[in-house]
C-alpha cells in the first residue's frame, strides 16, 4: 500500500505539471486566425447576396467585388455581430465538456487502480503463484505503468471559482444543470424570437457551435483545427447568408454629390455602392438602376445624409408570424 501511495503521488504530481490550457489556447488561436483570413470572403458574399436578393442593381457579383479589403472585412465582421455575444458561453461551454472529459479520466483511472489493487492482494495470497498468475500479475503491472503514463496526458484546468463556490456547486450539481440549460433556451429565444429578422439568421452558426464544440472537446480533448476548419466556415457563410438576407452594408451611403464640370453627370443624390481602384461607383437616385463609376478626384464635394429616408426597422420573428412582410436583401437608402 505504501507503494500504491507513492504512484498516486507521483501520478498527482504529473497531472499538475501539465499545462494542457496552453493547447487550448493555441488551438482557439488557429481557429480564430482562420476565421480572419476568411472575413474578406465572408463580406463578398454577404454584398453578392444583398445584391442578388434585392434586385435593385445589375451585376451584383461585379459590385460585390468592386469594394475594398477593409470594409469587406467589416462587413463580414458585422455579420458575426449579433453572435459574437453568445462567445463567453461557448468558451464556458468548452470548459465545462474539458472538465467533464477530466473528471471521467480521473474516473476510470481510479477504478483500474482498485481493481489492480484487489487483483494483486489476490494473487499474494496464493501460496503457490503459477506461471499462468504470473504472468497475469505482470501483465497487470504492465498495465498499471501504461494507466501512469496516461494519468501524465491528463489535463490541468484552472479554477475558474472560489473554493467555497466549487464545493456549493458539487453539492447542487444537478440543479445547476438545470438553471444553466433552461436559461440557454431562454437566451436562444430571447434573440432568434425579438431580434431583428432575417438577420438574427446569421446567429445560427454559433448556435451550432455551442453545441458542436464540447462534443468535439469530450471525443478528442482538443480542438484542433483539423477538426474544426469545417465548423468555422459554416459559421461564416451561415453568418454571411443571414446578413445578406437582411441586407445592409457597411460603406454604402447615399449624400448629395457635387461633381467638376468636365464630368457628364448631374449633380444629385447618389448612392455609394463601392470602390473599384481609385474610381467610385455610385447609383442614380433619380434614374432606376443607372450605376456608374467616377474618379475620385472628380467628386468635388459630398454632403452625406446617412440617416435620409431611412428605411423602417426589420421586424421580428413574432411580427413576422403575426403577419408583418420583412424586406430582404439590398435596400437602397434613396
Amino acid at each position: 500500500m505504501n507503494q500504491a501511495h507513492k504512484i498516486d503521488g507521483s501520478i498527482a504530481t504529473s497531472v499538475r505539471t501539465r499545462r494542457p490550457m496552453r493547447e487550448v489556447v493555441e488551438d482557439l488561436g488557429r481557429a480564430l486566425a482562420l476565421g480572419a483570413v476568411l472575413l474578406p470572403v465572408a463580406g463578398v458574399l454577404v454584398r453578392y447576396i444583398a445584391f442578388r436578393i434585392g434586385h435593385t442593381v445589375d451585376h451584383p457579383l461585379d459590385l460585390a467585388l468592386a469594394e475594398s479589403p477593409g470594409v469587406l472585412i467589416a462587413i463580414g465582421l458585422d455579420s458575426l455581430f449579433i453572435g459574437l455575444l453568445v462567445l463567453p458561453f461557448i468558451v464556458l461551454w468548452s470548459y465545462l465538456a474539458r472538465a467533464q472529459l477530466h473528471s471521467d479520466q480521473i474516473g476510470d483511472f481510479i477504478k483500474r487502480f482498485e481493481d489492480f489493487e484487489m487483483r494483486n492482494a489476490e494473487l499474494l495470497g496464493e501460496e503457490e503463484v503459477s506461471s499462468e498468475l504470473h504472468d497475469e500479475l505482470a501483465r497487470l503491472h504492465s498495465e498499471l505503468i501504461g494507466l501512469q503514463a496516461g494519468a501524465r496526458q491528463l489535463p490541468q484546468l484552472p479554477q475558474l471559482l472560489p473554493d467555497r463556490a466549487t464545493q456549493f456547486l458539487g453539492r447542487h450539481d444537478r440543479q445547476f444543470n438545470w438553471v444553466w440549460r433552461i436559461s440557454q433556451v431562454a437566451y436562444w429565444c430571447f434573440l432568434f424570437l425579438l431580434g431583428p429578422f432575417p438577420f438574427t439568421l446569421s446567429a445560427t452558426g454559433l448556435l451550432l457551435t455551442q453545441l458542436v464544440v464540447p462534443r468535439i472537446i469530450r471525443r478528442s480533448g482538443r480542438i484542433s483545427l483539423g477538426l474544426v476548419w469545417p465548423l468555422v466556415v459554416g459559421v461564416l457563410l451561415i453568418a454571411a447568408i443571414g446578413a445578406g438576407l437582411d441586407g445592409r452594408l457597411d460603406g454604402v451611403e447615399g449624400g448629395q454629390y457635387h461633381f467638376a464640370a468636365n464630368v457628364p453627370l448631374a449633380d444629385g443624390r447618389y448612392v455609394r455602392l463601392g470602390t473599384n481602384g481609385n474610381r467610385t461607383i455610385l447609383m442614380s437616385c433619380t434614374t432606376s438602376r443607372a450605376v456608374t463609376e467616377v474618379d475620385g478626384s472628380q467628386i468635388v464635394t459630398v454632403t452625406l445624409h446617412r440617416w435620409h429616408n431611412q428605411p423602417a426597422s426589420p421586424p421580428n420573428l413574432i411580427e413576422v408570424l403575426q403577419g408583418r412582410s420583412p424586406t430582404f436583401g439590398f435596400r437602397s437608402p434613396c
